[in-house]
């Protein structure tokens, strides 16, 4: 008896702390994932932020607790059980969507058109720890409180603050992580006259699209002096670099 109470402590405090880092774990792949989505679409839309934002909040969300989890949302529970009732498992997915798009952040650390050809996305998520005791002893104390977290990035040192400062039962866990994708480099400078080069772009399943100079815009110059080209002359839909090949 006496050897079972001394032992039992460190023993559930060590199974609470293996189930503990291992749904971490399992959060920072999915933290990747969103930065390499964040880096696709910046690649395709790099001045569409909410675009950007949009493709790792996405990303986030099949991890991400629902958003009536928190403790200090508890007052609003009545309208996030009727959301739910409504929209049944979309209802679910929507509250998750919610924490994902409140706890999720993407930065561009690098442009194309400031770095040549790379671009860097960095995505900070605050994964909400579950498992008591140890969400005391690894976690940040934040708020359940639905607040306005916009603007934090992780070279803000004031982000983990901003949530800590605030009175609340929750604790959290920041997670980041960083992708670099490379943008189609265009074989040239900008010609004289466009309208004798071709313009392509390959998609995701290898296959060309071939445009016109007529269907292209040059959206700027890259610091090595070479210009970058998108689809969509008049900046509608779908805008894609694409690869110039000149004569």
């Amino acid at each position: 008896m006496v050897e079972f109470i001394i032992s039992f402590p460190l023993v559930l405090i060590t199974v609470l702390a293996i189930v503990q880092l291992s749904l971490l774990a399992q959060t920072k792949l999915f933290v990747e994932y969103a930065a390499f989505n964040a880096a696709r679409t910046a690649i395709v839309q790099p001045d569409n932020p909410d675009a950007i934002k949009e493709a790792a909040t996405l990303s986030m969300t099949p991890i991400s607790p629902r958003l009536d989890g928190l403790a200090g949302l508890s007052v609003a529970s009545g309208v996030f059980d009727t959301v739910a009732g409504l929209f049944g498992d979309a209802g679910t997915v929507l509250l998750r969507y919610a924490y994902a798009r409140q706890f999720t952040d993407a930065m561009m650390v690098t442009n194309p058109a400031q770095s040549g050809d790379d671009i860097t996305m960095h995505i900070d998520y605050l994964a909400l720890l579950t498992i008591p005791l140890i969400n005391k002893i690894i976690g940040t104390k934040g708020s359940g409180i639905l607040t306005i977290l916009s603007n934090y990035t992780s070279a803000d040192s004031g982000w983990v603050n901003t949530i800590a400062s605030i009175i609340g039962t929750e604790y959290f866990y920041p997670l980041s992580a960083e992708a670099t994708l490379t943008a189609e480099a265009l074989n040239q400078s900008s010609p004289s006259d466009p309208s004798q080069c071709t313009y392509s772009y390959v998609d995701n399943r290898g296959i060309k699209h071939s445009y016109t100079s007529d269907e292209v815009y040059r959206s700027g110059t890259y610091k090595n002096g070479r210009a970058q080209y998108h689809t969509d002359k008049d900046k509608t839909g779908i805008s894609r670099i694409v690869r110039q090949e000149c004569p």
